[in-house]
């Protein structure tokens, strides 16, 4: 089942998503009303994670687009601090934000699914250049930026899932465990743990055509 599903069912399943009987009384608390009321318009969230999905998506043209001389690797650099700036002012902007209702958690499920493709690019986009990274001496350069972007990433997961129902937390690091994943595999590659040679055989473990 997809992480998308299995995160619908267990919100419909959830203690506010279930319906009272109609004899039931209907009991609106002031209090749980003002504290939800926001997260029902505020996309903050939201627009943080599509401002890392468009920086991401920039360093991967970066990339793929790379000719392999040390002259032109401009671009790629301006890219993955683009992304690093993105994932640390996105942090920053989450722990002053509201927290996520029910619905406020299912408005960032296709945005995280998105972010997830994206990192899975960028960081395949790195994996395919490493023999040209390599010659050009620049294998040690990429492997810091992918950790600072790993810290970084990492952090705002963090951040992320504090303003989380409590009941939901295993759900967004579901949600979230692809993108990190994908950085763990490019991180891997460069720092040898996957690479065995520069017909790009064998990467992160997994054999290669």
């Amino acid at each position: 089942m997809k992480p998308a599903n299995i995160v619908y069912f267990a919100l419909l399943a959830s203690p506010l998503t279930t319906a009272a009987p109609l004899s039931a009384p209907v009991n609106k608390p002031r209090a749980l009303t003002e504290r939800h009321l926001g997260s029902f318009v505020d996309e903050t969230i939201k627009h943080v994670i599509e401002s890392v999905i468009d920086s991401t998506n920039s360093l991967q043209m970066a990339v793929s687009g790379w000719s392999g001389k040390v002259a032109d690797t401009a671009p790629i650099l301006a890219g993955s601090d683009g992304v690093l700036k993105s994932l640390k002012s996105g942090t920053a902007t989450i722990e002053q934000a509201n927290d996520l209702s029910l619905v406020g958690l299912l408005g960032i499920v296709i945005p995280t699914i998105h972010l997830n493709e994206a990192v899975e690019g960028v960081s395949d986009a790195l994996i395919d250049k490493k023999p040209q990274f390599a010659a050009a001496g620049l294998s040690t350069v990429v492997l810091g930026q992918l950790q600072d972007q790993r810290k970084a990433a990492q952090a705002m997961v963090d951040t992320l899932l504090t303003k989380m129902p409590s009941y939901t937390t295993s759900l967004g690091e579901l949600l979230s465990a692809p993108s990190l994943k994908s950085l763990d595999e490019a991180i891997d590659v460069y720092s040898a743990k996957g690479w065995k040679d520069p017909d790009h055989t064998i990467v992160s473990g997994r054999a290669q055509g």
